[in-house]
């Protein structure tokens, strides 16, 4: 049963179209402009059930409890840890009560213990299993996988984390 959903971090939208196509009314939400143009060239681009809105998620221009789901996907390993708790900490106000949330991150090779990369696209933060929980503390657990990636070693990061929640 679609309804309203926050795509913090879209880029170009892949993930909000996909939603907007399965019939959710999509804010899209990114600190790029150029991003949310490409986004707004799709063919599946719909002004009626995608709105886009240049912006950062620590600081979401929209009401409390107005979401039934919010997706971030591969934005907090770029973040110092702070801005991302503030990020996890808005999508918690903007959730309505028994809305899902959906967070894929960098995760270190180990699963156990934070790293950092400095690397040709900027810092990387790899999260450990219990840095990555307390992160998302407030949200009722569903499921939290770890995923192993088959990558070239010379482009790290080779896991990731997602967790998918619900907020009570």
């Amino acid at each position: 049963m679609p309804g309203r959903a926050l795509d913090i971090g879209s880029g170009r939208g892949r993930n909000s179209l996909y939603l907007t196509r399965a019939g959710w009314a999509v804010l899209s939400l990114d600190p790029s402009i150029r991003r949310l143009q490409d986004s707004s060239k799709s063919p599946d681009f719909t002004i009626q059930r995608m709105g886009l809105v240049l912006g950062r998620g620590e600081r979401l221009p929209v009401k409390d409890e107005v979401f039934q789901l919010a997706l971030c996907t591969h934005v907090l390993e770029s973040l110092p840890p702070n801005v991302a708790q503030e990020i996890i900490d808005e999508s918690r106000r903007v959730m309505a009560r028994g809305g899902f949330v959906f967070v894929a991150t960098a995760a270190s090779d180990d699963s156990t213990t934070t790293q950092y990369i400095d690397g040709v696209v900027g810092r990387s933060h790899l999260y450990g299993e219990a840095e990555f929980l307390e992160l998302l503390t407030g949200f009722d657990l569903i499921e939290l996988l770890n995923l192993k990636l088959v990558r070239p070693k010379s482009t790290p990061p080779a896991a990731q984390w997602i967790f998918i929640g619900r907020k009570s």
